[in-house]
């Protein structure tokens, strides 16, 4: 039994079954990662025997970044190569990080989660049990402000990909968080990271592999995710015109790989809202009231759903209060 703060979750029989050893690629992007890119490392070490190699791309960082990962690689025989690159966007690097794998199995972290003990081993478990099966999915535990606030374990996978793309992209199945997934190496194909685009990237790739996979999931947690709300939420409200402009262009490449217009008019829609909310918290009721209307325009669900309704309560209601201080 393992315990985060005070959430429980089993983890026995972790070590049933193994696939060939040395078959997985890790690909870590990192950009001023000195502080945090030790315990990220650390957390592989148990499963060392699994790792063909690990690959840090080194993204322009200005601090010890590349020194530190390799000086932890060396303390705990550790597979670490460091590839230093300048591309400022961490979907470019993990492009470069999947273009240089030479693993059988590919797996993405960022540079401030940890993996659970066990965690990789029982994705390589359950890739190992089927041969058919390209991606594994396990769950993963949540940490916001340093403390545990959920625990997401993986819903279930339908046998149609499409289908899985389209309730992926339209939430009905939970979000793949980076270090969360295994893939086999053959499964990613021409699937890539669309890059500078502010948000929503890892949707994208993960959107496209699930259009042409056979998916698994492992009911525990992988790994650690921790999230820095201020800059997530940031990552909507810079420039959001821009961003929006260019993650609708990046959805609208998903349709070659079979998904569906109206999927891809939802998701635009539901992330118009979600940088409205964003907006709406800044307190800039302006542009929140133009995104509105921009995510209404894209599909009637989003258009008439309760949260948009509830949105433009609050750019009422925030708009009068503006005026009135």
């Amino acid at each position: 039994m393992q315990r985060w703060n005070d959430v429980k979750i089993e983890v026995s029989d972790v070590n049933r079954t193994d696939l060939v050893a040395s078959t997985v690629s890790v690909v870590i992007p990192a950009r001023n990662a000195a502080s945090s890119i030790k315990a990220t490392l650390g957390s592989l070490s148990n499963d060392r025997n699994l790792l063909y190699e690990i690959l840090v791309v080194d993204d322009g960082s200005t601090d010890r970044t590349g020194a530190v990962a390799r000086e932890t690689g060396l303390k705990l025989c550790l597979p670490v190569t460091v590839i230093p690159v300048t591309v400022n966007d961490a979907g470019a690097a993990r492009n470069v990080g999947i273009r240089l794998a030479g693993g059988e199995l590919l797996f993405l972290m960022d540079a401030d989660d940890t993996l659970l003990d066990g965690g990789l081993r029982r994705l390589t478990n359950r890739l190992g049990a089927d041969p058919k099966i390209d991606v594994a999915v396990g769950g993963y535990v949540r940490r916001l402000a340093g403390v545990v606030d959920k625990v997401r374990l993986p819903r279930p996978y339908l046998d149609d990909p499409n289908r899985n793309a389209h309730d992926y992209l339209t939430n009905r199945l939970r979000s793949i968080a980076m270090g969360s997934a295994l893939i086999r190496r053959h499964a990613v194909g021409d699937s890539i990271f669309p890059e500078a685009v502010s948000f929503d990237e890892d949707t994208i790739f993960w959107a496209s592999i699930l259009s042409r996979s056979n998916v698994a999931t492992v009911s525990y947690p992988t790994m650690i995710y921790n999230v820095d709300a201020t800059r997530m939420e940031s990552r909507f409200t810079t420039a959001p015109f821009e961003g929006f402009a260019q993650i609708s262009k990046a959805l609208d490449k998903l349709a070659r790989f079979g998904i569906g217009a109206e999927t891809l008019r939802w998701r635009k829609g539901w992330l118009a809202r979600r940088i409205a909310r964003a907006l709406i918290r800044r307190e800039e009721f302006g542009q929140a009231s133009e995104f509105l209307r921009l995510a209404a325009a894209q599909h009637p669900r989003i258009k008439f759903g309760r949260s948009t309704l509830w949105y433009w309560a609050k750019v009422h209601a925030g708009s009068i209060l503006q005026r009135l201080r």
